[in-house]
């Protein structure tokens, strides 16, 4: 059975159509993302932009062409932060029924519960694990093995969301950083509980963020590469430093950061 999963994300679109055995086991036939911005002033004007769903139009004909290519049974779209903030929804709908998509807005736990299952499905056992979604609008982090869920929260603390909330260019000022890491700890100190930390066996990232990092130490998308590719805290320390001193045009052309994300890499 073929299925189209489509993710709409706040700052990226993902089309991925995989083949699914009898046995289970899945086949990626087609993989596609696209930088959208989808949440562009969103979170401050609590409506889409008609840039941004000019953009989502666009790149969801590509996504329905490739699904015509394909041909799969069953399609599957999901919208997540930017979607669930914004009040003319009703916009955005249209375009997917203009391609005949069937659109849902999920809300955080379901966001959540998906990407921890998502995550797991490749981990190859079933010990007591972390993940953690940064995304452009809101970032989720799921405590959990492979059978169950302990502990899954979503909060409104994403790349494009920060970016927009506290950083005015690129490089921020030493003020504008402060306060944007003053904003996120808080957030985490308020909304995880510190202990579901201490008995991990493994913290898995997903998402933009961590993908551009690994993408960019190993000279480009490569999926093989990037897959629990170990990013550790002195590692991460150094990304911040040398992106938070860094205009755009060094996040891009020394640092290998694509154009679509070199805004929002540091806040993510």
């Amino acid at each position: 059975m073929k299925i189209a999963a489509i993710d709409i994300g706040t700052n990226s679109f993902l089309c991925l159509i995989a083949e699914m055995s009898s046995n289970g086991s899945i086949v990626a036939l087609h993989d596609e993302v696209e930088i959208v911005r989808l949440g562009q002033d969103v979170n401050r004007t609590k409506m889409f932009q008609a840039q941004a769903l000019d953009r989502a139009q666009k790149t969801l004909r590509r996504f329905r062409e490739s699904i015509d290519r394909f041909k799969p049974e069953k399609i599957k779209a999901v919208a997540t932060s930017a979607a669930r903030d914004a009040q003319n929804t009703d916009e955005l709908k249209k375009i997917f029924l203009n391609y005949q998509i069937p659109l849902e807005i999920i809300d955080g736990a379901k966001e959540a519960e998906l990407t921890f299952f998502g995550a797991l499905s490749g981990a190859g056992d079933s010990s007591y694990k972390a993940v953690i979604d940064i995304g452009g609008g809101s970032t989720e982090v799921i405590f959990g093995d492979s059978t169950r869920l302990d502990f899954a929260k979503s909060i409104d603390i994403g790349a494009v969301r920060v970016t927009e909330m506290f950083f005015k260019g690129a490089p921020p000022s030493s003020e504008e950083f402060l306060r944007a890491l003053h904003y996120i700890k808080e957030q985490f100190e308020k909304n995880y509980p510190k202990e579901g930390f201490q008995n991990l066996s493994q913290m898995i990232a997903v998402a933009g963020t961590p993908t551009e990092l690994v993408s960019a130490k190993v000279g480009g998308y490569n999926p093989k590469k990037i897959d629990n590719y170990i990013l550790d805290k002195t590692e991460l320390d150094d990304w911040i430093t040398k992106l938070k001193n860094a205009d755009l045009e060094t996040r891009i052309k020394t640092f290998g950061i694509s154009p679509g994300r070199a805004d929002v890499i540091l806040a993510g």
